[in-house]
């Protein structure tokens, strides 16, 4: 027997579990104490009565171990995809992200279907994205929201769609989940509780996800500065040149890590001074060379 109870390690004794739909600690530390078959239900209760079999608990269980172990994004939420058409018991899942540049719900991963891309006001992806809660439709033909052209073009047939936003750890939507057909009949409350497991984890893998992306672009945007700044200091001129009766000096402090300024003195062919000083906009590789590339043609000039 499992005794199950979020944020503690499986106890032998019972196997039912105390959980929230939403993740969150149970209200009370009281322990279920009828005790249960392994091939019985497990119980999951927060502000709802849930109730799961086992092989429920280890889709959600799974999907967590994923996530704690898994960066790669794309493997992570097919995982997810799947493990909701187990749960749901449900013939397909889609995942949509937000694209907040272009204000777009696109479908990262479709089981059976090709891409989707839609404004993220549209459809019931977008009922549920904008409105930030579930949205079920017993009856998708009936209601104005859906677009029923992709099964035109299929011949494939929405039953019922059960579709939960995915949401980051403010609760602020990322994305949405959405799942098509139950086998059995139409999407029940206990099916609501479970999507929205799911639907959290992925928001969670999403968002960190994002974070990572962001941060390797930190990395490489330093990379690319100290790189420029090496090569900006490579070009400065070491020596000022040898004009009679002139003394030269030159010297630069960039802003930042590295900028466009820069400068060149060097002797003309007639024996006069050549100075040259620039500011280029912008930082990074492009702004450090583009000064002293300008400095070479007017030399050579």
């Amino acid at each position: 027997m499992l005794r199950y109870s979020l944020g503690s390690q499986p106890k032998l004794n019972d196997c039912r579990a105390r959980l929230s739909p939403r993740g969150d600690a149970p209200k009370d530390n009281a322990s279920v104490n009828d005790p249960a078959p392994m091939d019985g239900p497990l119980l999951l209760d927060g502000s709802d009565q849930l109730l799961v079999t086992p092989e429920q608990m280890k889709q959600v269980l799974d999907v967590s171990r994923m996530l704690a172990v898994t960066t790669d994004l794309n493997p992570l939420l097919l995982r997810i995809a799947h493990a909701a058409t187990a749960l749901l018991n449900c013939e397909r899942a889609s995942i949509f992200l937000h694209d907040r540049d272009r204000k777009q719900l696109w479908t990262k991963i479709a089981l059976q279907a090709a891409e989707i891309r839609i404004p993220d006001t549209a459809g019931i992806a977008g009922a549920a994205f904008q409105q930030n809660e579930i949205v079920h439709v017993s009856s998708p033909y009936e209601d104005p929201r859906f677009n029923p052209e992709p099964d035109r073009r299929s011949g494939f047939v929405t039953r019922n769609l059960l579709t939960v936003p995915m949401v980051d750890i403010d609760r602020r939507p990322v994305g949405v989940l959405q799942a098509i057909n139950k086998r059995d009949g139409d999407f029940t409350p206990d099916d609501k509780s479970l999507i929205r497991l799911v639907a959290d984890q992925a928001g969670v893998a999403f968002q960190r996800y994002q974070l990572q992306v962001a941060a390797m672009e930190i990395v490489a945007m330093r990379r690319e500065m100290d790189l420029a700044r090496k090569v900006q200091e490579a070009l400065i001129p070491k020596i000022p040149p040898k004009i009679a009766n002139t003394e030269t000096a030159g010297w630069t402090k960039p802003a930042s890590v590295t900028g466009g300024d820069c400068f060149d003195i060097w002797r003309l062919k007639d024996g006069r001074l050549g100075l040259f000083l620039a500011d280029a906009s912008g930082h990074g590789i492009a702004p450090a060379l583009v000064g002293p590339e300008g400095a070479a043609v007017i030399e050579v000039e």
